[in-house]
Order: C-alpha cells, then sequence, then structure tokens
C-alpha cells in the first residue's frame, strides 16, 4: 500500500501515503504538511465538537487533522470517490483509531449520477471528473448532492472543497447547507482552468459564492479572475468565513 506512515507536522496524527503519487506524497513526507495557508486556517477556526465536510478527501490530510481537532464530540464527512485513494484515506482512518469520520467513497456534485472519474498516474490529487488535455483511464463513480446525504445532521461548521474543476457543480449541490449555516466556513479552490473544463467559468464561481453571502468586494473579484485565468492555468485557494452564531439551546 506505501511507505511506514508518516507524523504530521502540526496535529500528531499519522497517515499513509500513496505510493505512486508524485505530487502529494513527496511534499508530505519532507515537510509533514500541506498547503501550510490553508491548514493553518483549520487550526485556527476548527473548535472540538464542530462538523466538518472534507470533499475531495485524497487520502486524508485533512480529514485526520480535522478528526483529531474536532474530537469525539464533533463528526467529519469525508468524500473521495476513487477507489485507490479511498483505501488509503479508510486505513488512516482507521490507523489514527478515529471513530468520528463518515466515510464516503463518492463524489459530491449538483445531482445524484453516475460519471467518469478520469485518473493522473503522477497526482493522485488531480483525479477529475471532466476529460484532461492527455489521455487518462477512468473509472466509473456515483455522485450524490451533499444537501441530500447531510440533510438533518445539523450544524455544519467548516468545508473544504477541492474537486479538480467540478467546484460550482459541488456548491450547486449544497445549498442548503450553505444557505442555513450562518457561521460556516468554506475553503474552495478556484482554479479557472479546471472550471472551464467541467463547463463552468471562474466568474460563475465567484457568483454562486456571493449568492450565499459570501461577499467579497468588486475589486478583489476583478483582481482574482485576472489573476487566475483559463490561460495561464494559475490556481489558488479561497478562504471564506461569516460570522459564528450560537444555536438556541
Amino acid at each position: 500500500m506505501s511507505e511506514s506512515p508518516v507524523t504530521l507536522k502540526r496535529v500528531p496524527v499519522r497517515m499513509h501515503l500513496s505510493p505512486t503519487c508524485q505530487r502529494v506524497t513527496p511534499v508530505i513526507r519532507a515537510r509533514r504538511t500541506w498547503e501550510p495557508a490553508v491548514t493553518q486556517w483549520l487550526l485556527e477556526g476548527l473548535r472540538s465538537g464542530d462538523t466538518f465536510v472534507d470533499v475531495g478527501a485524497h487520502v486524508g490530510y485533512f480529514t485526520l487533522i480535522a478528526a483529531k481537532i474536532v474530537g469525539e464530540e464533533g463528526r467529519v464527512f469525508a468524500f473521495e470517490p476513487d477507489p485507490g485513494n479511498f483505501a488509503i484515506l479508510r486505513r488512516n482512518v482507521e490507523l489514527n483509531g478515529f471513530q468520528n469520520v463518515v466515510l464516503e467513497n463518492r463524489a459530491a456534485a449538483a445531482r445524484a449520477e453516475t460519471c467518469r472519474l478520469y485518473l493522473s498516474v503522477k497526482n493522485t490529487g488531480d483525479h477529475r471528473l471532466a476529460p484532461a488535455d492527455e489521455p487518462r483511464s477512468s473509472v466509473g463513480v456515483s455522485a450524490v448532492r451533499l444537501d441530500t446525504v447531510l440533510k438533518g445532521i445539523g450544524r455544519v461548521d467548516f468545508l473544504k472543497v477541492d474537486t479538480q474543476g467540478a467546484e460550482v457543480a459541488v456548491l450547486t449541490g449544497a445549498r442548503h447547507l450553505l444557505r442555513t449555516n450562518a457561521g460556516l466556513r468554506l475553503v474552495v479552490e478556484f482554479w479557472p482552468y479546471g472550471l472551464d473544463r467541467f463547463g463552468a467559468t471562474g466568474t460563475a464561481l465567484l457568483n454562486t459564492l456571493a449568492s450565499c453571502d459570501f461577499l467579497m468586494g468588486k475589486e478583489e473579484m476583478a483582481r482574482l479572475l485576472s489573476t487566475y485565468t483559463v490561460e495561464n492555468r494559475r490556481h489558488t485557494n479561497l478562504m471564506l468565513s461569516r460570522p459564528r452564531f450560537e444555536v438556541p439551546s
């Protein structure tokens, strides 16, 4: 499955890594961390008892950190459609003895359907629900709406979406979740090239966020759209929050 597990730098959890991944695995093995800014935001924002939803969980880096922080009173829902990644994700949850993680071997999308997941040979974090430029093998996977799967679970505190271009579809299937959790924190990848491959746009993603009260000024939106384009293929993570609220007892 992989070499010996690594212990992460900021949170004392252990994880196995994909033995075939040439992008994520070398970074985590060398640095014991991944996406430091997002990691820091998670450490600052998550609390014991919170609910964290990880869409595009890969092999579990953010899932494991969240599970450790939210503790036995909290919950983590991890969605990962690729069978290979999911096997390592499950192994990592078991390795750490977490009982507060719900694992979903499914993609999140705008509607429930069966679709194709196009697999990257070199980067297991770059599997996509839309064809890439280069030829890729693919597997059939099930897709679900977050609003359907998470209906009735109560408050969601943190949502992470990293789906290689399917972000608009994911958020479209999570509109009820986005609109009814006033204190929700959201981190979502902004990659106009990937969005374009999926039939969406950077503008569509920003408008979707704005429609759910994750507001950005016109200047900030314009900066994002000019800095990250289909042509230059650059990407970033948007970390957005609304004021927390207390649920009446």
